[in-house]
């Protein structure tokens, strides 16, 4: 870092310092934001991560940058606290500098001065690459060639960064076989297919995760030719190879469904582009093409579609071109087009056999949970109620069924049909477990039995699941009449009918209780740190701080009758009915802690909620999540996750 004077350094100005930093990120985005919309961000930090999953830097250039940049941010943040002053002057008394090295946790200034160099030339190093095109890593080229024996390519491959080396030298010996291959030695590939096997290695390397990255792209070309397009398109788009690097190694699921169907490479192409947003009727105008006569195709098919619209939305998740809420948002619209989908086919099959539904029996599927608050995350499962209405009589068919059996033999079949593993991949899992029968008795009831049962015998805690209650298939109009009945459950009475807010507030209080002991929180605390569902302060907080707030208050204030738990806080702030600071802190922690629970499904496509314990595995998940390492990430789920327990517990008790 360049001396102001004799011993002064610049944070800012000097040489490795802020403005370079801003000054890397701004020239990257003044050449490429043009046609790329995704990359017009103002933070410095946010175009770090829009530049990396543009496939403009590396994970390694991106984790450089980022570090740099919030410690050098921290120093400056201290300094001013301490003067009082618009600085960013390290001093040069040796005392005072000793001083602020303590204050900031170092030893002495010795070791401060020695971070503070490793920052300002990581820094340096990439500002001076502007304009210049990279140095293609020697590592790379000595693999590349079959210059190194065993032993040096192991070291090699050990100090780009992957962790099983014998597992690494396997995929490259297996890639080396096909003639086609960009990896195959040197004389063997084409001059094209060599450039490009070098540069993704490099890519490779750099990923959060290397080892899962060279699998996917030895699984790729292992399929396809040099006659194979998607050469020549890695060939004129070099940063589409950095890009491919870095999703193959930020996730198995993305990189397996870019294996299967390579051409939805294209989407990386128009990602950034144009809107990544669609709507459900245009992921159902896919579905619509669907041919139901051969099933075991159609499955597949409909499969297929949905993984491509999944990768469609994980793409632009990496890229910034999606928050957290319109991931979800997206990611519900798929599996309701699906889901819809399903049942027109479920339905056209019984049909067949069993002849319509008698009189004007009809059916609608009503969607509960994530699903019904349009906040599912990949690989989540789908919360459903079935209920029917119309004549008690018999189908008209070659194998006549009464009402009651021809809707459970249709709901049976649509939770058998999703649940299958296709040819194509997975589905969803249906739960029906929320019906007022519980896991017992039939999947479907009837509305008259609906009415009865949420008039008579519904619990506070049954009130409380119909808050997130929306029709998602079937029967619209059937849908709509459940729904303003649930609405009339949850809100048509004031609080004090049922014993007032407080009393509401006690019986959730009790139930988030029953759910910690169950989970043997107050037997072993550590059983449940990192878990950003059901731990302390975890989205459980936040959701039943919101649907506390709707059962409170929603008799009085409309705007509180939705099924979404963001737009709930929000309703509820402006209604000015809590806290404005606690409401805040929930909806800005509920979107931190689907961030990460993003990050952590997707990479198998697995409904996983707690963090690896692992510290290689952590430290990967703190990569996908622009986290320098596993540490940093920990630190802030715990601080947010104590926040937000704090605020749940201001607001209920």
């Amino acid at each position: 870092m360049r001396p102001r004077t004799a011993g002064e350094l610049d944070l800012k100005n000097g040489e490795g310092g802020i403005r370079e930093i801003e000054f890397f990120v701004q020239a990257l985005q003044l050449i490429h934001a043009g046609k790329r919309p995704g990359l017009r961000l103002r933070g410095t930090l946010a175009a770090l991560d829009a530049l990396l999953f543009a496939g403009l830097i590396t994970d390694d250039e991106h984790l450089a940058l980022w570090r740099a940049y919030r410690w050098l941010r921290h120093i400056e943040h201290v300094l001013q606290l301490e003067g009082g002053l618009q600085t960013q002057i390290v001093p040069e008394d040796d005392a005072r500098r000793r001083l602020l090295a303590r204050r900031l946790g170092y030893p002495g200034d010795a070791a401060f001065d020695g971070e503070l160099r490793r920052h300002a030339d990581a820094v340096s190093r990439l500002f001076a690459t502007l304009g210049d095109p990279a140095d293609e890593r020697a590592e790379v080229t000595a693999i590349l060639r079959g210059e190194l024996g065993e032993d040096d390519e192991a070291a090699a491959l050990t100090r780009l960064g992957f962790a099983d080396v014998t597992a690494a030298r396997a995929e490259l010996a297996r890639a080396r076989r096909n003639r086609d291959s960009p990896l195959a030695p040197a004389g063997v590939a084409s001059e094209r297919t060599a450039r490009i096997g070098a540069a993704l290695l490099a890519e490779i390397a750099a990923s959060a995760d290397p080892d899962q990255a060279l699998r996917a792209f030895g699984d790729l070309i292992a399929q396809r030719g040099a006659a194979w397009s998607i050469w020549r398109l890695l060939d004129e788009n070099p940063p589409l190879i950095r890009l491919l690097g870095s999703i193959f190694g930020a996730s198995a699921y993305l990189a397996r469904t870019l294996v299967d169907r390579p051409e939805l490479i294209d989407l990386l192409i128009a990602l950034g582009q144009s809107s990544p947003s669609r709507s459900v009727a245009e992921v159902a105008a896919d579905l619509a093409a669907v041919d139901p006569a051969d099933p075991e195709h159609a499955w597949s098919a409909i499969a297929e579609i949905k993984n491509g619209h999944v990768l469609r939305v994980g793409l632009a998740d990496f890229a910034g071109a999606l928050d957290a809420l319109a991931v979800c948002a997206e990611l519900t619209a798929i599996a309701e087009a699906c889901l819809d989908r399903a049942l027109a086919i479920v339905t056209a099959q019984l049909v067949e056999r069993h002849g319509r539904p008698p009189g004007d029996a009809r059916l609608a599927v009503l969607g509960l949970g994530k699903l019904g608050g349009r906040e599912l995350g990949y690989a989540a499962d789908l919360d459903v109620v079935f209920v029917y209405t119309g004549d008690d009589g018999v189908s008209d068919g070659p194998a006549p069924l009464d009402t009651v059996e021809w809707f459970q033999r249709c709901a049976r079949r649509l939770l058998g049909a999703l649940r299958q593993t296709t040819p194509r991949g997975r589905l969803y899992e249906l739960d029906a477990r929320l019906r007022p029968s519980g896991s017992h008795g039939l999947l479907v009831i009837s509305l008259a039995g609906w009415r009865r049962y949420h008039a008579e015998e519904a619990r506070l805690w049954e009130r409380q699941a119909l808050t997130k209650l929306r029709p998602v298939a079937g029967d619209r109009t059937l849908g709509d009449d459940v729904a303003r009945l649930a609405a009339d459950t949850v809100y048509g009475q004031p609080p004090d009918a049922a014993g007032g807010a407080r009393a509401i507030a006690d019986a959730i209080l009790q139930m988030r209780e029953r759910i910690e002991r169950e989970l043997g929180i107050g037997i072993d605390r550590r059983r449940i740190t990192g878990d950003l569902k059901v731990g302390a302060g975890g989205i459980i907080d936040i959701e039943f701080a919101a649907q506390y707030l709707q059962l409170a208050h929603g008799h009085a204030h409309p705007a509180l009758r939705t099924t979404a738990t963001v737009p709930a806080l929000e309703a509820a702030a402006a209604a000015a009915i809590a806290p404005a600071r606690d409401l805040e802190l929930l909806a800005q922690g509920y979107r931190f802690l689907r961030k990460i629970e993003h990050r952590l499904r997707v990479v198998h496509d697995q409904p996983i909620h707690r963090l690896p314990q692992a510290r290689g595995e952590l430290d990967k998940l703190a990569r996908r999540s622009g986290y320098p390492d596993g540490g940093v990430l920990l630190e802030h789920v715990e601080r947010w996750q104590h926040d937000i327990r704090a605020a749940y517990l201001r607001l209920l008790a």
